[in-house]
């Protein structure tokens, strides 16, 4: 039993770090993306609609899940999303890219909840933060290579070569996933009582409303990261894609090397609420730094990104292991719960990024984001193991 739970968790990290490799090459080059389609829409409001999507989609994949069974349901999410990313890269009409990067964020979001629902389905709860240590730690050394790869993509072929290198990462994805799990025949139970239920029970719990205010706020950082870092560095900074590419791959490496060890720390002690506040306070410190450097030095940026990724690596390790040592396999609508966060991050980021934007700078807004992240780490330490 031990041994084919282990087997399956394998498959389930590969599969992640191919989807991850899709994820990362195409997540910072989005912005520059959707402002290259000429719509005049402001690319923050864009995002939101497709962090709307993907919002939406994470809340009914239960309905999904349990319709179509959870290996083929997010099989045939994986296909979708190949489809819309290669039709991000033809570019054919503003509308219909729109629209593409709507539905592939969207799809991206059911697959993230069919791979937390099997990998729940495999673990035992004392080894709930290594295992999910393991798994953040191959994801972002997915994500260290997807920059570089879509760097050097971009510099030889353009951005829009990058969709389809992702599109077909995806289906590879898929064909590995599908083969190596079409036996699973889980489903999921659905009252849709209980959708409503988790949400509110999430909510009125303090335990777990504080893990959730905390890993949204992580969440957050990561999505004005992705759109508004993204652009001030190529824009104002001057950065090259091909220098960007670099200075994202360096900053992954803290959480390759610090995340399954944060992850046996935290089964060790239990001590989740320390280790979220610590790395809560560490992003807000160094993120600071970012809001003050005035010039495009490589190896300073490199420092203080690589300075944010350690504070983010004690932060996601954290409220994921503590989340998911509350639940187990079968509560399919409080993972989905949970994992809104990610998508209302994605959607609250760009607008209230916007909307800053509107009335300051790039640099006041990385402040006001920073002192957000310091003032989180007080619901982080409420946290009661």
């Amino acid at each position: 039993m031990l041994y084919n739970a282990l087997k399956k968790l394998k498959v389930i990290y590969e599969a992640n770090f191919i989807l991850v490799i899709a994820i990362a090459a195409t997540a910072y080059i989005h912005s520059s993306y959707l402002l290259s389609l000429g719509t005049k829409i402001p690319e923050g409001i864009l995002f939101a609609f497709g962090s709307l999507g993907g919002l939406i989609m994470t809340i009914f994949s239960p309905t999904v899940f349990h319709k179509l069974g959870v290996e083929k349901g997010t099989s045939i999410a994986g296909i979708i999303n190949a489809i819309m990313l290669a039709i991000m890269g033809l570019s054919i009409h503003p509308l219909l890219s729109i629209i593409a990067f709507v539905i592939a964020v969207s799809t991206t979001a059911l697959i993230v909840v069919g791979f937390d629902i099997i990998i729940e389905r495999f673990s035992k709860e004392k080894y709930t933060g290594g295992i999910r240590g393991v798994n953040l730690a191959l994801g972002n050394f997915a994500f260290l290579l997807g920059p570089i790869i879509a760097g050097l993509i971009a510099e030889e072929f353009g951005i829009s070569a990058i969709y389809f290198f992702a599109s077909i990462t995806i289906l590879v994805m898929v064909l590995f996933f599908h083969g190596r799990f079409r036996d699973f025949k889980q489903t999921t139970s659905l009252k849709r009582r209980e959708i409503i239920e988790s949400f509110n029970t999430l909510w009125h719990e303090k335990n777990l409303r504080n893990a959730y205010i905390s890993g949204f706020v992580v969440e957050f950082f990561f999505a004005i990261w992705a759109i508004f870092t993204t652009i001030y560095m190529n824009r104002i900074m001057g950065f090259n894609w091909e220098q960007i590419g670099v200075l994202f791959a360096i900053m992954h490496i803290p959480y390759i090397i610090l995340e399954p060890i944060i992850g046996k720390i935290a089964d060790k002690e239990n001590n989740e609420n320390l280790l979220m506040a610590l790395g809560l306070c560490i992003i807000s410190i160094s993120f600071l730094g970012v809001a003050f450097i005035e010039r495009p030095v490589f190896i300073l940026w490199a420092l203080l990104l690589i300075i944010t990724r350690i504070g983010a690596s004690f932060g996601q390790v954290a409220h994921e292991s503590f989340f998911f040592k509350q639940i187990n396999d079968n509560n399919t609508n409080m993972i989905s719960a949970y994992r809104s966060m990610a998508p209302l991050a994605l959607l609250l980021g760009p607008v209230t990024g916007s909307i800053i934007l509107l009335f300051t700078g790039y640099n006041e807004l990385f402040i006001i984001v920073s002192v957000l992240v310091l003032l989180t780490s007080i619901s982080a330490l409420k946290l009661k193991n």
